[in-house]
């Protein structure tokens, strides 16, 4: 128990004078007193005392927050009805209330029946009675687990089914059944669990011989896959043979063709000359052997010397 009031000699004197009247009952004064004991400086803000009566109804209400009635260890003397006028539900068993604060289940502290009777009428009944009254401890306020959460670290892989986790940092531990903290205070989860790219490898053959030695040919090279391609990595090449031109330039033509024979001599003796003439039937072309140049060729002949006459 942090507070306790031990509420001594807690002594109602019911100092009254009823009189009744065609329209009710008047009580001249009811006193209640009691010596406070530790702990009710700074607790307590105020008094508050219900009468009630046979039926539970209630018929009076007081309030007191002098200064003086609020401090330990102090006799405290309340006047709690001054002349106050009731019907007839005052007449037989009532029921006093003491609570602190606020009126609830939690703060009531005594409870009393004081029962009136017409027959009591002009005499002062003294119903004291020595009592301790502890106050309930009251129930702390929860306090919640308050903190906060990492961001979530970079995934252990870029792909293929890696991991990430965050911590959980409390600054406020929980109190008094407050929410808890998460536990654990560590989360895993998966990342990344996409396929791996797995681009395609392998490699090209050499190209082929040319299929002609000038005049344009082709040769070509083909592709052996050693790994294939998975989940959006590069794709092998396709089609997987490659063929390109070779040997494009024009291939030699050679010159071809014939000479014509001598022609006869010119002269008789005496030195004369005679030729022949190249003919083409093909011109040369992309370096081919040239034609014979010049074309004519001319030689001498006849070169013995003439006869004279009467020789």
């Amino acid at each position: 128990m942090i507070l306790l009031i031990a509420i001594i000699l807690f002594i109602i004197f019911l100092i009254y004078s009823i009189k009744p009247r065609s329209e009710g009952y008047t009580l001249e004064g009811l006193k209640l007193s009691w010596k406070n004991k530790a702990s009710i400086e700074g607790v307590v803000d105020k008094w508050i005392v219900i009468l009630k009566d046979k039926s539970g109804t209630k018929i009076h209400e007081y309030e007191n927050s002098d200064a003086g009635n609020l401090k330990d260890f102090t006799d405290v003397t309340m006047n709690i009805v001054d002349k106050k006028e009731f019907d007839n539900r005052i007449i037989g068993d009532n029921t006093l209330e003491l609570y602190y604060n606020k009126v609830s289940s939690d703060t009531k502290l005594y409870t009393k029946t004081v029962t009136f009777t017409e027959g009591d009428f002009g005499y002062t009944v003294d119903t004291s009675k020595l009592e301790e009254i502890d106050i309930p401890e009251p129930e702390p306020e929860p306090v919640d687990c308050k903190g906060y959460w990492s961001g979530w670290s970079g995934c252990s892989k870029t792909c293929g089914g890696g991991k990430t986790s965050r911590t959980w940092t409390t600054t406020t531990q929980p109190k008094n059944g407050g929410k808890a903290c998460p536990s654990p205070s560590s989360e895993t989860k998966d990342c990344n669990t996409q396929g791996c790219k797995v681009n395609c490898n392998g490699y090209w053959s050499g190209w082929s011989g040319c299929s002609k030695t000038c005049g344009g040919g082709t040769r070509s090279r083909t592709w052996t896959t050693t790994t294939q391609p998975k989940n959006g990595g590069t794709a092998c090449p396709s089609p997987s043979t490659q063929s390109q031109s070779c040997n494009t330039q024009g291939c030699k033509v050679n010159c071809n063709g014939y000479w014509t024979g001598w022609s006869s001599c010119s002269k008789k003796c005496g030195g004369g000359t005679k030729y022949r003439i190249w003919i083409t039937t093909t011109q040369p072309k992309n370096g081919g052997t040239a034609c014979p140049s010049p074309s004519t060729h001319w030689q001498s002949c006849n070169t013995h010397k003439c006869r004279r006459k009467g020789h």
